[in-house]
Formats: structure tokens, C-alpha cells, sequence
């Protein structure tokens, strides 16, 4: 779907910091680990949501993304 927290394509995502990164083709959306949608980004910034298991790989490794 197209509300947030509605997903039409996931193709990404991951937990930094205790918020889940959900990627999808045309946006990226932030939510809580119970699913509440926080924020939903798209244009550029929904692009760069490639970057999101790069963020979990920094996360892990002990470094901030």
C-alpha cells in the first residue's frame, strides 16, 4: 500500500539504533520495532536507501553511520 508503515515493494531494510529502515523503490520509511511508522522519505533521499545493509554492516561493527 501507499500509507505508511504500508508497503508496496520492500526490496531493503534493517535495524540501526533501535529503528527499523524499510527501503523501497521510490521511498525509505522509519519506524519503530513494533511497525509504527515514523517518517517516510522519498525522492534522492529514498535513492541513497541502497546504502541501508551498509548502515547495519557500520552498526555491527561498532561505528556510528
Amino acid at each position: 500500500g501507499l500509507a505508511p508503515g504500508r508497503f508496496r515493494y520492500p526490496c531493503s531494510a534493517c535495524v540501526v539504533h533501535g529503528y527499523i529502515y524499510a527501503a523501497e523503490e521510490t521511498r525509505l520509511q522509519v519506524l519503530t520495532r513494533r511497525g509504527v511508522p515514523l517518517q517516510v522519505l522519498s525522492g534522492e533521499v529514498a535513492e541513497c536507501a541502497r546504502l541501508a545493509p551498509l548502515a547495519l554492516r557500520r552498526g555491527r561493527e561498532g561505528s556510528r553511520p
